[in-house]
């Protein structure tokens, strides 16, 4: 290992007392890095020691509790309701469109050539839809799926 590899490693880490075996080596062989490593954490404890701010020992645990505790917290459904409601806006979106005079003005300008692209786009309007529904309620189609096979 080289001294600067060392070095960076040394730095590298969280907690100075689990130093990998191959650089407590290397820091044991190497005068230079041996002395720039001494004074790396003399300098950190120092920082350390004139810190205004002192934590409580335990305080990263419940810090880490509070944060899974909120983003859990946030984690809501949509009601099944909600769900038909929306497909059925897009779907009679999608029949009533036909009979709109944008519709209709457009195919005059266009022609049959202008049904085909709507058509598509439509068709994967709804087709991502359906998706976002099966992905979002994956368990309930499931169970509702297997209740068919049985």
């Amino acid at each position: 290992m080289k001294c600067d590899k060392a070095v960076e490693k040394f730095m590298e880490l969280d907690d100075y007392r689990d130093i990998p075996i191959l650089l407590r080596f290397h820091i044991i062989m190497c005068r230079r890095c041996r002395a720039e490593v001494a004074a790396l954490t003399a300098a950190l404890d120092i920082l350390a020691s004139e810190s205004p701010f002192t934590a409580p020992r335990g305080l990263s645990l419940s810090i880490m509790n509070k944060i899974t505790g909120e983003s859990l917290s946030h984690v809501g459904r949509v009601s099944g309701g909600k769900w038909v409601f929306a497909g059925t806006v897009i779907f009679s979106s999608i029949l009533l469109l036909n009979f709109s005079e944008s519709f209709i003005w457009l195919e005059e300008q266009f022609g049959s050539q202008y049904t085909l692209p709507l058509s598509i786009v439509l068709g994967l309007v709804l087709t991502a839809y359906l998706s976002i529904v099966v992905g979002c309620n994956y368990e309930s189609v499931k169970r509702y799926m297997d209740s068919f096979h049985k």
